[in-house]
């Protein structure tokens, strides 16, 4: 009798020390699709972005949070950019405004605009080019985060 509790108290301390259950990546529905994210929240995370890197997957996005932020209303550059995305503007889980294809710099000499929201925001949401299109993302859409 004293083996088999033994054996049982083990499993359980076994069992409770073992969480198999993998952590959910952050991710957005928007319609039918869902975007496992990056969330950039400091300010060198925001000012990197997706700079210095060749793509990004057609299932993934990087989502910038500003609901801590004194400027609600940022602007976006694609400095160090190597490849087009699309640039959502998120107010209140609605998609507030898109920007479309957005290139990349042809040099590192050109001069680079810059893209922001009509008004304040909460997230920006940036995804691979043309995926807001191809998945007929509009206006008043909304969002469902899970963060």
């Amino acid at each position: 009798m004293k083996i088999f509790l033994l054996s049982f108290a083990t499993l359980i301390l076994i069992s409770a020390g073992c969480n198999n259950s993998p952590t959910k990546a952050p991710t957005a529905t928007i319609g039918n699709d869902t975007i496992t994210l990056e969330v950039v929240n400091d300010a060198e995370s925001k000012r990197k972005g997706l700079s210095n890197r060749d793509g990004i997957d057609s299932d993934n996005g990087m989502l910038f949070d500003f609901r801590e932020e004194i400027n609600r209303k940022p602007n976006f550059w694609m400095k160090d950019m190597r490849f087009a995305i699309d640039i959502i503007w998120i107010k209140d889980n609605k998609i507030i405004h898109i920007n479309e294809d957005v290139p990349p710099p042809k040099s590192i000499t050109d001069q680079l605009p810059t893209y922001g929201p009509p008004s304040e925001i909460d997230f920006v949401l940036e995804v691979q080019s043309g995926l807001s299109k191809g998945s007929e993302w509009k206006i008043g859409d909304e969002i469902k985060l899970r963060l």
